[in-house]
Formats: structure tokens, sequence, C-alpha cells
């Protein structure tokens, strides 16, 4: 039975859910990779050039920080997945060790 002060986590969960989020993230990047902004400056109509380069540069932008975004967000899944490893390795370790000690 769990105590109130125990921390506790399901780890064959946590492990899943992080390769759930991994393989979304790449399958994200992967179509965000086969896209690229496409506005012409002369879509913002006749003597509004420069607002449309402004508009086209502005998606240009917003592509590339939302490929970094995602770039990062695969980084921290990582550092995630390390750190729920150590903790499942101190787990077991300390649970091996209570073992022992109440033998």
């Amino acid at each position: 039975m769990t105590q109130p002060d125990e921390v506790t986590l399901d780890f064959e969960r946590a492990f899943a859910g992080i390769a759930d989020t991994r393989s979304q993230c790449e399958d994200y990047q992967d179509r965000h990779g086969q896209t690229a902004p496409c506005f012409a400056s002369s879509a913002a109509g006749q003597g509004f050039e420069d607002q449309g380069r402004a508009i086209a540069d502005m998606y240009e932008r917003i592509h590339r920080q939302t490929d970094e975004q995602t770039q990062q967000l695969l980084r921290v899944m990582g550092t995630v997945e390390q750190s729920v490893h150590r903790f499942a390795v101190t787990e077991g370790f300390f649970t091996d060790c209570l073992r022992r000690l109440n033998q």
C-alpha cells in the first residue's frame, strides 16, 4: 500500500508516454520539413509589395521557429527519458537494499 509521503512512478507507463511523445514530434517534424511557406509579395496587391515581403518574411520566421521549437522538444524528451531512467535505477537499488535488510 502506498503511504501518503511515498513517491511512486509507473516506469513502463512513463517510458511509453515518452516514446509516444517523441514519435509524434518526429512525425510532426517530418511533415513540417516537407512544407515551406509560400507567400508571393505580389499577393498583397498592387502597391503593397513591401508589405507582401514583410508577410512572407514573417511566415518564414514562424516556420523556422516552429522547427527550432520541435527540435528543442525532442531534446527535452531525451533529457526526460534519461531522468526517468536514473530514477528507475535508483529506485531499483534502494528497493533491493530494503529487501536485503528485511531478510
